[in-house]
């Protein structure tokens, strides 16, 4: 159920799972195989350390992974500011 509370998935089943999907997803976004790769990793980093209490995980890493890559994107249009 989408609604259930990630407390009762394992973490590293989910991680084997979407892995390949987010990195696919940050790529669709505009991001070179590395760059995905990184603000995936970045995502899942995150994801590991509060995964008792988020809810949707799909859509939490998504969301995580997509900010961390236009952060990357922001930081190389702009890097003194």
């Amino acid at each position: 159920m989408l609604s259930e509370t990630v407390a009762n998935v394992e973490f590293d089943a989910f991680y084997h799972a979407e892995r390949g999907s987010v990195v696919r997803f940050v790529m669709f976004l505009g991001a070179d195989p590395d760059t995905a790769e990184d603000a995936t990793q970045t995502a899942f980093t995150r994801a590991f350390t509060m995964w008792p209490t988020i809810r949707f995980p799909q859509a939490w890493v998504r969301k995580v992974a997509q900010n961390e890559y236009f952060g990357q994107c922001r930081a190389a249009a702009w890097p003194d500011g």
